[in-house]
Protein backbone atom coordinates (compact mmCIF):
# COMPACT_ATOMS: atom_id res chain seq x y z
CA UNK A 1 0.00 0.00 0.00
CA UNK A 2 1.63 3.74 -0.76
CA UNK A 3 2.69 5.63 1.56
CA UNK A 4 0.37 8.17 0.68
CA UNK A 5 -3.12 5.99 1.20
CA UNK A 6 -1.94 5.15 4.41
CA UNK A 7 -1.40 8.21 5.51
CA UNK A 8 -5.04 9.06 3.74
CA UNK A 9 -6.10 6.46 6.29
CA UNK A 10 -4.50 7.40 9.35
CA UNK A 11 -5.88 10.89 9.51
CA UNK A 12 -9.07 9.39 8.95
CA UNK A 13 -8.58 7.72 11.57
CA UNK A 14 -7.65 10.31 13.81
CA UNK A 15 -10.18 12.75 12.73
CA UNK A 16 -13.04 10.01 13.35
CA UNK A 17 -11.79 9.70 16.84
CA UNK A 18 -11.12 13.21 17.75
CA UNK A 19 -15.48 13.33 16.04
CA UNK A 20 -16.28 10.41 18.68
CA UNK A 21 -14.27 12.40 21.58
CA UNK A 22 -15.99 15.71 20.96
CA UNK A 23 -19.52 13.70 20.66
CA UNK A 24 -19.27 11.70 23.54
CA UNK A 25 -17.91 15.32 25.75
CA UNK A 26 -21.26 16.94 24.18
CA UNK A 27 -23.05 14.02 25.50
CA UNK A 28 -21.78 13.98 28.97
CA UNK A 29 -22.23 17.58 28.84
CA UNK A 30 -25.99 17.81 27.92
CA UNK A 31 -26.77 14.72 30.42
CA UNK A 32 -24.90 17.33 33.00
CA UNK A 33 -26.98 20.11 32.53
CA UNK A 34 -30.17 17.72 32.72
CA UNK A 35 -29.10 16.72 35.97
CA UNK A 36 -28.73 20.00 36.78
CA UNK A 37 -32.23 21.04 35.75
CA UNK A 38 -33.78 17.73 36.76
CA UNK A 39 -31.90 16.03 39.19
CA UNK A 40 -29.64 12.99 38.87
CA UNK A 41 -32.45 10.58 39.57
CA UNK A 42 -34.40 11.92 36.81
CA UNK A 43 -30.91 11.37 33.65
CA UNK A 44 -30.83 8.04 35.30
CA UNK A 45 -34.21 7.00 34.88
CA UNK A 46 -33.98 8.40 31.36
CA UNK A 47 -31.04 6.35 30.11
CA UNK A 48 -31.82 3.21 31.88
CA UNK A 49 -35.75 3.06 32.16
CA UNK A 50 -35.77 4.84 28.83
CA UNK A 51 -39.39 4.02 28.35
CA UNK A 52 -42.69 3.31 30.51
CA UNK A 53 -42.89 -0.55 31.47
CA UNK A 54 -45.56 -2.80 32.24
CA UNK A 55 -43.84 -3.04 35.37
CA UNK A 56 -43.97 1.28 36.47
CA UNK A 57 -45.31 0.15 39.47
CA UNK A 58 -41.93 -2.13 40.73
CA UNK A 59 -40.05 1.20 39.51
CA UNK A 60 -41.71 3.58 41.73
CA UNK A 61 -42.31 3.87 45.48
CA UNK A 62 -46.34 4.31 46.01
CA UNK A 63 -48.66 5.72 48.39
CA UNK A 64 -50.85 3.08 49.55
CA UNK A 65 -54.72 2.79 49.39
CA UNK A 66 -56.39 0.61 51.72
CA UNK A 67 -59.18 -2.20 50.38
CA UNK A 68 -62.74 -1.54 51.50
CA UNK A 69 -63.68 -2.76 55.30
CA UNK A 70 -67.33 -3.88 53.01
CA UNK A 71 -65.78 -5.83 49.69
CA UNK A 72 -68.18 -5.93 46.64
CA UNK A 73 -68.71 -9.06 45.31
CA UNK A 74 -70.05 -9.01 42.24
CA UNK A 75 -72.56 -12.62 41.38
CA UNK A 76 -71.37 -14.63 38.56
CA UNK A 77 -73.53 -15.75 35.52
CA UNK A 78 -72.33 -19.22 35.36
CA UNK A 79 -73.20 -19.53 31.14
CA UNK A 80 -71.58 -16.06 31.00
CA UNK A 81 -68.41 -17.58 29.74
CA UNK A 82 -70.36 -19.06 26.67
CA UNK A 83 -72.00 -16.16 25.85
CA UNK A 84 -69.15 -14.12 25.82
CA UNK A 85 -67.03 -16.63 23.67
CA UNK A 86 -69.81 -17.00 21.09
CA UNK A 87 -70.52 -13.74 21.22
CA UNK A 88 -66.80 -12.96 19.63
CA UNK A 89 -66.05 -15.60 17.68
CA UNK A 90 -69.52 -14.07 15.90
CA UNK A 91 -68.62 -10.59 15.79
CA UNK A 92 -64.59 -10.82 16.04
CA UNK A 93 -63.78 -14.10 13.86
CA UNK A 94 -61.15 -12.33 11.80
CA UNK A 95 -59.15 -11.57 15.12
CA UNK A 96 -58.87 -15.46 15.85
CA UNK A 97 -55.99 -17.60 13.95
CA UNK A 98 -57.15 -21.06 12.09
CA UNK A 99 -58.43 -23.19 15.28
CA UNK A 100 -57.61 -20.52 17.85
CA UNK A 101 -59.95 -20.10 20.96
CA UNK A 102 -60.79 -17.13 23.10
CA UNK A 103 -58.85 -17.77 25.55
CA UNK A 104 -55.86 -18.81 23.15
CA UNK A 105 -56.39 -15.09 21.38
CA UNK A 106 -55.95 -13.20 24.49
CA UNK A 107 -53.23 -14.90 25.89
CA UNK A 108 -51.62 -14.30 21.84
CA UNK A 109 -52.34 -10.96 22.45
CA UNK A 110 -50.03 -10.23 25.31
CA UNK A 111 -53.71 -9.74 27.94
CA UNK A 112 -53.74 -10.24 31.37
CA UNK A 113 -56.84 -10.41 32.25
CA UNK A 114 -60.51 -9.40 30.41
CA UNK A 115 -63.67 -8.56 32.68
CA UNK A 116 -67.11 -8.84 31.69
CA UNK A 117 -69.82 -7.23 33.54
CA UNK A 118 -73.65 -6.71 32.76
CA UNK A 119 -76.29 -5.78 34.62
CA UNK A 120 -74.20 -5.97 37.60
CA UNK A 121 -73.22 -9.87 37.18
CA UNK A 122 -69.93 -11.43 36.04
CA UNK A 123 -70.10 -12.70 32.67
CA UNK A 124 -66.43 -13.58 32.07
CA UNK A 125 -63.18 -12.95 34.38
CA UNK A 126 -60.27 -14.18 32.47
CA UNK A 127 -56.27 -13.69 33.64
CA UNK A 128 -53.67 -14.84 31.62
CA UNK A 129 -49.65 -14.13 30.93
CA UNK A 130 -48.74 -15.13 34.60
CA UNK A 131 -51.74 -12.91 36.24
CA UNK A 132 -54.12 -13.70 38.34
CA UNK A 133 -56.95 -12.41 40.65
CA UNK A 134 -54.75 -11.07 43.17
CA UNK A 135 -51.85 -9.62 40.30
CA UNK A 136 -51.55 -6.10 40.99
CA UNK A 137 -51.90 -4.35 37.37
CA UNK A 138 -50.69 -0.63 36.66
CA UNK A 139 -53.75 1.78 35.60
CA UNK A 140 -51.49 4.01 32.90
CA UNK A 141 -53.42 6.87 31.82
CA UNK A 142 -56.83 5.24 33.18
CA UNK A 143 -55.68 6.97 35.92
CA UNK A 144 -56.83 10.36 34.35
CA UNK A 145 -60.24 9.44 34.43
CA UNK A 146 -60.27 8.17 37.99
CA UNK A 147 -59.03 11.70 38.31
CA UNK A 148 -61.58 12.75 36.68
CA UNK A 149 -64.50 11.61 39.06
CA UNK A 150 -62.43 13.07 42.12
CA UNK A 151 -63.08 16.34 40.79
CA UNK A 152 -66.57 16.19 40.21
CA UNK A 153 -66.56 15.05 43.62
CA UNK A 154 -64.57 18.43 44.69
CA UNK A 155 -66.72 20.73 43.11
CA UNK A 156 -69.94 18.86 44.45
CA UNK A 157 -68.18 19.24 48.19
CA UNK A 158 -67.12 23.19 47.35
CA UNK A 159 -63.96 22.47 47.48
CA UNK A 160 -63.21 23.26 44.07
CA UNK A 161 -65.07 25.89 41.89
CA UNK A 162 -67.16 25.62 38.96
CA UNK A 163 -65.52 23.23 35.99
CA UNK A 164 -65.44 26.59 34.28
CA UNK A 165 -63.53 28.86 37.18
CA UNK A 166 -59.84 30.22 35.62
CA UNK A 167 -57.23 27.83 36.14
CA UNK A 168 -54.33 30.84 37.28
CA UNK A 169 -57.61 31.42 40.10
CA UNK A 170 -56.42 28.01 42.00
CA UNK A 171 -52.87 27.79 41.14
CA UNK A 172 -51.30 31.75 40.59
CA UNK A 173 -48.01 30.74 41.39
CA UNK A 174 -47.92 28.55 37.47
CA UNK A 175 -47.02 31.80 35.57
CA UNK A 176 -48.11 29.58 32.48
CA UNK A 177 -51.45 30.09 33.13
CA UNK A 178 -51.65 33.76 34.09
CA UNK A 179 -54.27 36.14 31.36
CA UNK A 180 -54.42 32.66 29.33
CA UNK A 181 -58.25 32.18 29.87
CA UNK A 182 -57.03 28.32 30.72
CA UNK A 183 -59.89 26.61 32.51
CA UNK A 184 -60.64 23.46 34.72
CA UNK A 185 -62.55 22.18 31.59
CA UNK A 186 -59.83 22.99 28.95
CA UNK A 187 -57.43 21.48 31.66
CA UNK A 188 -60.12 17.84 31.61
CA UNK A 189 -60.56 18.19 27.96
CA UNK A 190 -57.19 18.73 26.95
CA UNK A 191 -57.75 21.92 25.46
CA UNK A 192 -55.57 24.07 27.33
CA UNK A 193 -52.69 23.18 24.46
CA UNK A 194 -48.96 23.85 26.09
CA UNK A 195 -46.36 24.40 24.38
CA UNK A 196 -44.27 20.74 23.88
CA UNK A 197 -40.71 19.91 23.85
CA UNK A 198 -39.58 17.29 21.39
CA UNK A 199 -35.91 17.76 20.87
CA UNK A 200 -34.34 14.87 19.10
CA UNK A 201 -30.64 15.54 20.09
CA UNK A 202 -28.75 12.26 20.87
CA UNK A 203 -32.10 10.02 19.98
CA UNK A 204 -33.22 7.50 21.71
CA UNK A 205 -31.45 9.41 24.68
CA UNK A 206 -33.24 12.68 24.48
CA UNK A 207 -33.67 13.90 27.92
CA UNK A 208 -35.20 17.06 27.05
CA UNK A 209 -38.21 15.54 25.92
CA UNK A 210 -41.39 17.01 27.94
CA UNK A 211 -42.94 13.42 27.27
CA UNK A 212 -39.68 11.57 28.87
CA UNK A 213 -39.61 14.33 31.31
CA UNK A 214 -43.48 13.56 32.08
CA UNK A 215 -42.65 9.94 32.38
CA UNK A 216 -39.49 9.87 34.96
CA UNK A 217 -39.04 13.35 36.19
CA UNK A 218 -38.90 13.18 40.33
CA UNK A 219 -40.85 16.00 40.98
CA UNK A 220 -43.45 16.69 38.30
CA UNK A 221 -44.43 19.60 40.21
CA UNK A 222 -41.49 21.42 39.01
CA UNK A 223 -42.75 20.23 35.09
CA UNK A 224 -46.09 21.54 35.36
CA UNK A 225 -44.96 24.61 36.68
CA UNK A 226 -43.24 25.09 33.83
CA UNK A 227 -46.26 25.15 31.39
CA UNK A 228 -46.91 27.36 28.65
CA UNK A 229 -49.87 27.87 26.75
CA UNK A 230 -49.21 27.34 23.23
CA UNK A 231 -53.09 28.03 21.68
CA UNK A 232 -55.76 29.90 22.51
CA UNK A 233 -57.45 27.68 24.84
CA UNK A 234 -60.40 25.58 23.76
CA UNK A 235 -58.89 25.63 20.04
CA UNK A 236 -56.39 22.42 19.74
CA UNK A 237 -56.41 19.50 21.28
CA UNK A 238 -53.38 18.00 22.78
CA UNK A 239 -53.04 14.91 25.00
CA UNK A 240 -50.74 16.27 27.33
CA UNK A 241 -50.25 14.61 31.02
CA UNK A 242 -49.16 17.73 32.42
CA UNK A 243 -53.11 18.99 32.68
CA UNK A 244 -53.49 16.16 34.71
CA UNK A 245 -50.40 16.96 37.13
CA UNK A 246 -51.79 20.52 36.93
CA UNK A 247 -55.62 19.08 37.84
CA UNK A 248 -54.12 17.03 40.76
CA UNK A 249 -51.76 20.04 42.42
CA UNK A 250 -55.20 22.02 42.91
CA UNK A 251 -56.70 18.83 44.23
CA UNK A 252 -53.50 18.88 47.01
CA UNK A 253 -54.12 22.51 47.55
CA UNK A 254 -57.84 22.72 47.77
CA UNK A 255 -58.69 19.67 49.70
CA UNK A 256 -55.13 19.32 51.63
CA UNK A 257 -54.82 16.00 51.30
CA UNK A 258 -52.86 13.48 49.03
CA UNK A 259 -54.89 12.36 45.72
CA UNK A 260 -54.21 8.53 46.71
CA UNK A 261 -56.11 9.62 50.33
CA UNK A 262 -58.72 11.26 48.24
CA UNK A 263 -59.11 7.78 46.13
CA UNK A 264 -58.84 6.12 48.95
CA UNK A 265 -61.67 7.78 50.97
CA UNK A 266 -64.24 9.06 48.26
CA UNK A 267 -63.95 5.69 46.25
CA UNK A 268 -62.21 3.02 46.84
CA UNK A 269 -63.44 2.61 50.72
CA UNK A 270 -66.83 3.22 49.69
CA UNK A 271 -67.20 1.40 46.40
CA UNK A 272 -66.49 -1.56 48.32
CA UNK A 273 -62.90 -2.38 46.92
CA UNK A 274 -61.48 -5.63 47.78
CA UNK A 275 -58.11 -5.05 47.59
CA UNK A 276 -55.66 -2.87 48.50
CA UNK A 277 -54.20 -0.91 45.79
CA UNK A 278 -51.59 2.44 45.14
CA UNK A 279 -50.77 5.03 43.66
CA UNK A 280 -47.06 5.38 42.06
CA UNK A 281 -45.03 8.61 43.48
CA UNK A 282 -43.07 10.65 41.14
CA UNK A 283 -40.27 10.23 43.78
CA UNK A 284 -40.04 9.57 47.66
CA UNK A 285 -38.42 13.11 48.31
CA UNK A 286 -41.45 15.50 46.40
CA UNK A 287 -44.08 12.66 47.34
CA UNK A 288 -46.52 13.67 44.37
CA UNK A 289 -48.63 11.36 43.09
CA UNK A 290 -48.11 10.15 39.37
CA UNK A 291 -51.67 11.63 38.03
CA UNK A 292 -50.84 10.81 34.75
CA UNK A 293 -50.13 7.26 34.81
CA UNK A 294 -49.73 5.95 38.50
CA UNK A 295 -52.60 4.09 39.72
CA UNK A 296 -51.90 0.13 40.90
CA UNK A 297 -54.77 -2.21 41.64
CA UNK A 298 -56.44 -5.56 41.16
CA UNK A 299 -58.62 -5.52 37.62
CA UNK A 300 -61.59 -6.51 39.71
CA UNK A 301 -61.61 -3.07 41.37
CA UNK A 302 -60.69 -0.75 38.41
CA UNK A 303 -64.23 -2.81 36.85
CA UNK A 304 -65.62 -1.50 40.63
CA UNK A 305 -65.05 1.91 39.16
CA UNK A 306 -66.58 1.09 35.34
CA UNK A 307 -69.84 0.16 36.75
CA UNK A 308 -70.07 3.29 39.35
CA UNK A 309 -70.09 5.48 36.36
CA UNK A 310 -72.29 3.24 34.58
CA UNK A 311 -74.60 3.75 37.70
CA UNK A 312 -74.40 6.86 37.20
CA UNK A 313 -72.10 7.60 40.60
CA UNK A 314 -73.65 5.54 42.79
CA UNK A 315 -72.25 2.48 44.39
CA UNK A 316 -73.40 -0.70 44.81
CA UNK A 317 -74.85 -0.15 48.40
CA UNK A 318 -76.80 3.04 47.00
CA UNK A 319 -74.75 5.29 48.42
CA UNK A 320 -73.85 8.43 45.66
CA UNK A 321 -70.21 8.94 45.58
CA UNK A 322 -70.15 10.72 42.47
CA UNK A 323 -72.63 13.90 41.53
CA UNK A 324 -74.99 12.43 38.68
CA UNK A 325 -74.43 15.92 36.80
CA UNK A 326 -71.03 14.69 37.31
CA UNK A 327 -71.45 11.49 35.09
CA UNK A 328 -73.86 12.96 32.87
CA UNK A 329 -71.73 15.41 31.94
CA UNK A 330 -69.27 12.33 31.16
CA UNK A 331 -71.69 9.85 29.69
CA UNK A 332 -73.64 13.15 27.82
CA UNK A 333 -71.46 15.88 27.32
CA UNK A 334 -72.96 19.38 26.15
CA UNK A 335 -69.10 20.37 25.20
CA UNK A 336 -66.45 17.64 23.78
CA UNK A 337 -64.00 17.34 21.63
CA UNK A 338 -63.90 15.68 18.17
CA UNK A 339 -62.38 15.14 14.96
CA UNK A 340 -59.10 16.41 15.68
CA UNK A 341 -57.58 13.42 14.12
CA UNK A 342 -59.63 11.12 15.99
CA UNK A 343 -60.93 7.67 14.45
CA UNK A 344 -64.41 7.81 13.71
CA UNK A 345 -66.91 8.74 16.10
CA UNK A 346 -64.36 9.15 18.89
CA UNK A 347 -64.49 12.04 21.21
CA UNK A 348 -62.99 13.42 24.42
CA UNK A 349 -64.69 15.14 27.48
CA UNK A 350 -63.84 15.53 31.44
CA UNK A 351 -60.49 13.16 31.15
CA UNK A 352 -62.57 10.30 29.36
CA UNK A 353 -62.77 8.95 25.67
CA UNK A 354 -65.74 8.17 24.74
CA UNK A 355 -67.88 6.76 21.38
CA UNK A 356 -70.67 8.48 19.95
CA UNK A 357 -74.13 6.33 19.91
CA UNK A 358 -76.84 7.13 17.29
CA UNK A 359 -80.17 7.85 19.63
CA UNK A 360 -78.70 6.37 22.84
CA UNK A 361 -76.30 6.83 25.16
CA UNK A 362 -72.60 7.12 24.19
CA UNK A 363 -70.28 4.36 25.08
CA UNK A 364 -66.82 5.98 27.41
CA UNK A 365 -63.92 4.35 27.98
CA UNK A 366 -60.95 4.97 29.49
CA UNK A 367 -57.39 3.91 28.14
CA UNK A 368 -53.63 3.63 28.94
CA UNK A 369 -50.66 2.76 27.59
CA UNK A 370 -50.31 -0.98 26.73
CA UNK A 371 -53.80 -1.74 25.60
CA UNK A 372 -55.39 -0.89 29.11
CA UNK A 373 -59.10 -0.10 28.55
CA UNK A 374 -62.18 0.53 30.70
CA UNK A 375 -65.04 0.71 28.42
CA UNK A 376 -68.53 1.79 29.79
CA UNK A 377 -72.05 0.85 27.79
CA UNK A 378 -75.12 2.50 29.04
CA UNK A 379 -76.81 1.60 26.25
CA UNK A 380 -75.64 -2.23 26.83
CA UNK A 381 -75.46 -2.22 31.06
CA UNK A 382 -72.26 -3.47 30.06
CA UNK A 383 -68.53 -2.63 31.69
CA UNK A 384 -65.92 -4.38 30.08
CA UNK A 385 -62.01 -4.41 31.05
CA UNK A 386 -59.18 -6.05 29.10
CA UNK A 387 -55.58 -5.28 30.82
CA UNK A 388 -52.46 -6.28 28.76
CA UNK A 389 -48.47 -6.31 28.68
CA UNK A 390 -48.68 -4.46 25.08
CA UNK A 391 -51.35 -3.97 22.49
CA UNK A 392 -50.55 -7.55 21.11
CA UNK A 393 -51.09 -6.51 17.79
CA UNK A 394 -54.72 -5.48 18.10
CA UNK A 395 -55.90 -2.16 16.13
CA UNK A 396 -57.96 -0.68 18.87
CA UNK A 397 -58.82 -2.44 21.79
CA UNK A 398 -61.50 0.05 22.42
CA UNK A 399 -63.34 -0.50 19.40
CA UNK A 400 -63.09 -4.36 19.84
CA UNK A 401 -64.77 -3.96 23.06
CA UNK A 402 -66.97 -2.17 21.79
CA UNK A 403 -68.38 -4.33 19.20
CA UNK A 404 -68.37 -6.74 22.17
CA UNK A 405 -69.77 -4.56 24.19
CA UNK A 406 -72.66 -4.00 21.44
CA UNK A 407 -72.97 -7.97 20.52
CA UNK A 408 -73.26 -8.97 24.18
CA UNK A 409 -76.47 -6.18 24.66
CA UNK A 410 -78.04 -5.73 28.01
CA UNK A 411 -79.57 -9.03 29.87
CA UNK A 412 -83.13 -9.08 28.06
CA UNK A 413 -81.07 -9.55 24.82
CA UNK A 414 -80.72 -13.51 25.54
CA UNK A 415 -84.68 -14.28 26.43
CA UNK A 416 -85.65 -12.15 22.84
Amino acid sequence: MPVSTVRRFTWAGVILLVACCILIAAFAIDLAAAAIAYGPEYVWRAIVWHHQSPHDDARFSARNVSASSHPVYFPTDPTGGALVRATFARLAPAELLPGETFEQFLARTQTTSLLVLRGGRLLYEGYFNGHQRDTVQGSFSMAKSFISLLIGIAIAEHRLPSIDAPAEDLLPDVKGLHNSGISLRDLSDMTASFVTHKGHLWWPFNVWDDYKLMDFAPDLRTVADAVQPEYLPSTHFEYDGRNAMLLGMMLERRTHEHVARLLEQRLWHPMGAEFPASWSLDSRASGFEKMETGVNARPIDFLKIGQLVLRGGVAESGERLVPESWIEQIIMPSRHVAGWGFEKDRFYTLLWWGFTRTGKSPDVFAEGNFGQVMLVSRANDVVLLRTGNSEGGVPSWPQLLRGLANGLGPATHDMR
